[in-house]
């Protein structure tokens, strides 16, 4: 009778858990990752299409000083890690908008790049070297981004 019993308890306590999030993993679907845009990297010139990840003052630190004049912008890879697209000299549009989402999915953080706006018209020279640098939370997981990525 005891060993029912204890069966039971420990068969509901399972149950229990695996309700809980903390027992979850991404099996259970991707999680959307908020994310801010770092206004200041408007200042960085970033010549070769592609993409990075910052987790740290150094990195962070060190890209800004080869690709920018400016004094490097403060960040808090304590609570943030930084991720970035770079079109090279793609349009005439600085900082663009084409992080669409982030997610956490499949044990991996997910950037989903959607495509640049065409040229502003005839007369605009793709003179600007377009890049977009967002700010997530910070985290150790792989990222992979997605969807129209430069290369």
């Amino acid at each position: 009778m005891k060993r029912a019993l204890v069966a039971a308890v420990v068969l509901v306590g399972l149950v229990v858990a695996s309700r809980c999030d903390l027992f979850r993993d991404d099996e259970s679907g991707p999680k959307p990752v908020p994310f801010r845009s770092v206004t200041a990297a408007v200042d960085l010139t970033v010549e070769t299409p592609g993409t990075a990840v910052f987790r740290d003052d150094a990195d962070w630190s060190s890209f800004w000083v080869a690709h920018s004049t400016a004094p490097v912008p403060s960040i808090d890879f304590s609570s943030e890690t930084l991720v970035a697209v770079f079109w090279g000299r793609a349009t005439c549009i600085k900082l663009a908008q084409a992080i669409d989402l982030v997610e956490r999915r499949d044990g991996v953080i997910e950037v989903t790049v959607a495509p640049l706006p065409p040229l502003l018209g005839a007369d605009c020279p793709a003179s600007e070297t377009t890049l977009e640098v967002v700010a997530i939370p910070a985290s150790t997981l792989p990222v992979r981004f997605v969807g129209d990525v430069p290369k």
